[in-house]
């Protein structure tokens, strides 16, 4: 049977240790010394962009092979049913399945894997890693079942004194103040850390002086404007350009004067805010801050700077009104009390065709059309027009407008 996943990414081979990850670690290790039971044991990793996940993931596979598992990354994705020679299997060996970026699989593949895993589930371990968000509660419905021993590991933002150590092993000597104060907005993003270091060595604005690292000059290195663009391109447009708006704009502009200025309603905005939450670049909470400083920076200058200037001058300008939905469709009343005045309350909708339903579920995720066109395996012309069709028959003029109102009328499941 065919793999429903890629094969893990490589390590980088930098042969850095890893740091702030040892209670991790400790965990997995300990369910690696057991003899996974009947059901086999599921292991599952959280964390958002840049948390060090896949570098994790090699970790365990390590410990893993060290305890004398036989492991799995995207080859076949059941029991190897024979050894490399052909030879049946010793049934008392013991499996480490990996399946990394597990947010993106769509229903069928989660469905595709939870009924590997019954038909050979014992004696394996499943390292399943994903992003936290509510992509992932359909995985917990078909995979993490009462009769299952199920691990949840959150891979976390790195302590201060973690990072501390991270840089000194890049740099191979000690930050300097304002050097400790640059890496300190990455606010424990691992990732963030590394690539900001990297790219400073790179573009020679640190130097290593002795046991000191210094910052020779006051920029931002070109590698952390890649990585921004690499999350960003994982956004659906809507999302992008909520993100750069909320970069350029901050805390500055009241959360109405905000809206008005993108042209939303609140319920229009929760989707966005939720995708880039599950893209790493939102903090979970009541506000709308970014997951760290330099983030926010890095994706702010990625605005031209006379349109910067724009926004801000027009954010504090009467903005344009949200533009409101159209009327609803009044439906006529039969039957007693008919004569009373009509009922306002209810638009005149449609049922969704079963394609029309696919396609609005992915996009509620977040996808784009491209992304939604590679997960039904059809073209993104035919997306484009199902969404314009869509659009025309509900009276609406955004995707967000369209989600909208089929939330309101209980048309599909999403939640």
């Amino acid at each position: 049977m065919n793999a429903v996943c890629g094969p893990l990414t490589a390590p980088t081979g930098s042969g850095r240790p890893l740091r702030g990850l040892d209670r991790e670690l400790a965990r997995v290790a300990s369910v690696l010394d057991r003899v996974p039971g009947r059901c086999g044991v599921l292991v599952l990793v959280e964390g958002s962009v840049g948390s060090g996940r896949t570098r994790f993931l090699q970790e365990c596979i390590d410990l893993a092979r060290a305890y004398g598992y036989r492991v799995n990354t995207g080859g076949l994705l059941s029991r190897f049913a024979a050894g490399p020679d052909g030879a049946s299997a010793d049934p008392a060996e013991r499996f480490l399945t990996v399946v990394d970026d597990a947010d993106r699989l769509s229903d069928l593949e989660v469905r595709n894997l939870a009924l590997l895993w019954d038909q050979n589930g014992h004696g394996s371990v499943w390292l399943v890693a994903r992003k936290p968000g509510a992509r992932t509660r359909r995985f917990d419905a078909h995979l993490s079942t009462p009769s299952r021993q199920t691990v949840r590991i959150a891979l976390g933002p790195l302590a201060p004194g973690e990072v501390h150590e991270l840089t000194r092993d890049i740099l191979g000597a000690d930050p300097a103040p304002a050097l400790v104060d640059l890496v300190g907005q990455a606010s424990g993003n691992p990732q963030l850390v590394v690539e900001l270091l990297h790219g400073l060595l790179e573009e020679r604005s640190v130097l290593v002086d002795g046991s000191w690292g210094r910052l020779a000059a006051d920029r931002l290195p070109q590698r952390l404007y890649h990585w921004a663009e690499a999350v960003l391109d994982e956004c659906s447009a809507e999302c992008r350009q909520f993100l750069k708006v909320r970069a350029v704009l901050g805390d500055r502009v009241a959360l109405d004067r905000f809206l008005a200025f993108l042209g939303m309603r609140p319920t229009e905005l929760l989707p966005l805010i939720e995708e880039a939450r599950w893209a790493g670049l939102l903090k979970p909470g009541p506000d709308l801050d970014f997951s760290s400083p330099l983030a926010r920076r890095v994706i702010s200058s990625m605005v031209p700077e006379d349109f910067r200037l724009i926004m801000r001058r027009e954010s504090h300008t009467p903005g344009p009104r949200t533009r409101p939905l159209p009327e609803a469709v009044p439906e006529p009343r039969t039957g007693p009390g008919a004569d009373g005045p009509p009922v306002r309350d209810q638009r005149r909708v449609r049922p969704l065709t079963e394609q029309e339903r696919s396609i609005v579920d992915l996009v509620a995720e977040g996808l784009t059309n491209r992304q939604v066109a590679r997960r039904l395996t059809i073209s993104p012309n035919t997306v484009n027009y199902h969404l314009k069709k869509l659009f025309r028959a509900y009276g609406v003029g955004s995707r967000m407008e369209l989600l909208h109102i089929i939330r309101r009328h209980d048309l599909v499941g999403f939640g």
